[in-house]
């Protein structure tokens, strides 16, 4: 797409690696927590669909962040997805660098989602066996 619209690349693609990092972190992370919760409460898989699609809606997937209100730009960053995203964007399609604040901020709550998520993963494994 990139090629039939002609986008030129620059330089700033080379934050594509750390970008991608930083989302496989926060996605493992839901991933250790999402299977584990699963195990023991079944239900739980038939709200993960709907969970996601609304998720999708504040996540800045199909609109740029520049329509988010400023007075609400802090919070509504915390969803690290919202950093992640906006940092594509910026690198790829802006040619410009990532906001630092907002992807350190991506960056820090993937790595605490991700441990936490690790650890509680590893807490509940050995009584997936009972509960299967």
């Amino acid at each position: 797409m990139m090629f039939y619209y002609h986008i030129q690349l620059s330089w700033y693609v080379f934050f594509v690696p750390f970008i991608v990092c930083i989302q496989i972190l926060f996605t493992l992370g839901i991933a250790f927590f999402g299977s584990a919760v699963i195990v023991f409460f079944r239900d739980v898989r038939y709200i993960v669909p709907l969970g996601l699609q609304l998720w999708m809606f504040v996540t800045p997937v199909v609109y740029p962040t520049n329509i988010v209100p400023a007075k609400y730009l802090s919070l509504y960053m915390l969803n690290p997805m919202a950093g992640i995203m906006d940092s594509y964007r910026q690198v790829i399609l802006y040619r410009n660098p990532p906001d630092i604040k907002y992807l350190g901020m991506a960056a820090i709550i993937s790595l605490i989602s991700f441990g936490l998520a690790y650890c509680f993963f590893k807490k509940v494994e050995m009584k997936f066996a009972d509960a299967i």
